[in-house]
């Protein structure tokens, strides 16, 4: 695994100012970020290197520190709740502004990785 998605694993996957579990827990589930599949969602935001696509910070564009602002790329990750059974979630789509191919990879990579270690394995309806 390279460093750079054991880097935004473990920011997705933390408590701490800054990572996503921090941010989520403050956010609306349903709201703005909607439904998927019959599963409320909620929405993440967060900044990333756009030459490496590491992820530096996950919060609201109005908290995120100036020099981090000033050195990114915004992104967002729309992530499907399992609050049913696991409390989980499944990442089920992202957005990123303009990168480089390679951190538009390790994005992807990320997305995959963490839904296929972390995320709930989601009922498909029809």
């Amino acid at each position: 695994m390279s460093s750079i998605l054991e880097k935004n694993l473990k920011k997705m996957t933390g408590y701490s100012n800054g990572e996503m579990l921090y941010l989520i827990a403050g956010e609306s589930i349903g709201g703005n970020a909607g439904h998927w599949n019959n599963y409320p969602c909620v929405a993440a935001n967060f900044r990333i290197d756009s030459k490496t696509g590491e992820i530096k910070y996950f919060e609201c564009i109005q908290h995120i520190p100036k020099e981090i602002l000033n050195n990114s790329k915004a992104g967002v990750l729309r992530l499907a709740v399992d609050i049913k059974k696991t409390c989980k979630f499944y990442i089920v789509n992202y957005k990123i502004d303009r990168c480089t191919k390679n951190a538009r990879s390790n994005i992807e990579d990320t997305v995959k990785t963490y839904n296929k270690k972390y995320g709930f394995k989601p009922k498909i309806s029809n």
